[in-house]
């Protein structure tokens, strides 16, 4: 199959740490999954690659242990079932969930089984970021993946590029998929009324993505979630976010107050590109708006202005490729003919209302 002829290039991380394994190799679950080793460990759990012996299709297994202080498969679990009733047959940007239990030791799902992370992705590159073709692209693509999320009831809470898959080398369908719910949320009630907004929230997330109003302890929303696409958009462009060294969360939002990651000085060789400009102007209303936490998203108006840009630089969604479809460096995607210069006075932008 495929899937299990691209084994040996499965874009997902090794396991980097000590911690004891969790699932043994060889190991069966439900008398159906095969694990077959650990592919990535984190602070909340381990990840593991199985095989799914009625199909042969290959599987991630996200496992915790029973008596971890945080637990939140269970959380995970919940918001993957909701998206899959919502979405019934069609095909989502979130990742699939096949599976869940307990065994004796430890809470388990099984999920479907994706690339790399576009953290990981980015580190390959040879500077460390992305050309601007694949900065937009990926921007548009987080902005749909949550737009779907969104729709079914839910907030991510901690978007970040390690929360952000590409799909397997083979497969037939350029995707990024969006993964780890652990933190995610209701913002609307069983019923689909919106869940009342409360004065106060502690903080959730990462501290380097996450949005203004989440340091200043306001309730999130799902302006808050795209507060973090803008901040992953600029760090594609430009390799770093200049807090990248600091997780002090009151220096981190000072920082995030007084600059202006869309300076011309920051962007040397190039204006910062109209439609990540468009999504900050956005965010910045949302947060002079008192009502925004009841409010949807322009996901539609964000995601056309960013398709004009790539289109008006010369991306041409069928033929152009990602940067990290041809090998590692930049400008992999760079049309047959050089795309004009990046002028604002030039270019459409899409009024965003909120």
């Amino acid at each position: 199959m495929a899937a299990r002829s691209s084994l040996a290039r499965i874009l997902m991380s090794e396991l980097s740490s000590g911690d004891a394994e969790m699932l043994k190799g060889g190991e069966l679950i439900q008398n159906r999954f095969h694990v077959m080793r650990m592919l990535n460990v984190g602070g909340f759990g381990q990840v593991f690659l199985g095989i799914d012996q009625t199909n042969g299709t290959l599987v991630a297994i996200k496992v915790e242990s029973l008596n971890a202080s945080i637990q939140l498969i269970d959380n995970e679990v919940e918001c993957l079932k909701n998206a899959a009733q919502y979405a019934g047959n069609w095909p989502t940007p979130i990742v699939q969930l096949y599976s869940s239990g307990c065994t004796q030791n430890v809470r388990y799902m099984v999920m479907e089984l994706v690339g790399r992370n576009v953290r990981e992705v980015k580190k390959w590159m040879a500077c460390d970021r992305f050309s601007i073709y694949t900065t937009l692209w990926i921007m548009r693509e987080m902005i749909s993946s949550l737009q779907f999320l969104h729709s079914t009831g839910w907030i991510h809470r901690d978007v970040k590029p390690p929360n952000f898959c590409v799909s397997l080398e083979g497969q037939p369908t350029r995707r990024l998929y969006l993964v780890d719910f652990g933190m995610s949320r209701r913002y609307k009630e069983m019923d689909g009324s919106m869940r009342r907004k409360e004065p106060r929230s502690s903080f959730h997330g990462t501290v380097r993505y996450a949005s203004p109003g989440c340091h200043e302890g306001r309730d999130v929303s799902r302006f808050d979630d795209l507060w973090s696409v803008y901040y992953i958009a600029c760090e594609n462009a430009l390799g770093e976010l200049p807090w990248r060294h600091s997780n002090e969360k009151e220096a981190v939002r000072k920082m995030k107050s007084e600059m202006d990651l869309l300076h011309p000085h920051g962007w040397k060789t190039m204006d910062a590109p109209l439609s990540i400009r468009c999504l900050r102007d956005t965010l910045l209303s949302s947060d002079a708006d008192e009502d925004s936490f009841y409010r949807e998203p322009p996901y539609m108006a964000l995601n056309q202005s960013i398709t004009h840009e790539l289109s008006r630089l010369g991306w041409q969604e069928k033929w152009s490729v990602l940067d990290w479809e041809i090998g590692r460096g930049m400008g992999g995607d760079v049309p047959s003919s050089p795309p004009p210069p990046s002028h604002p006075s030039q270019s459409i932008c899409i009024l965003l209302p909120i």
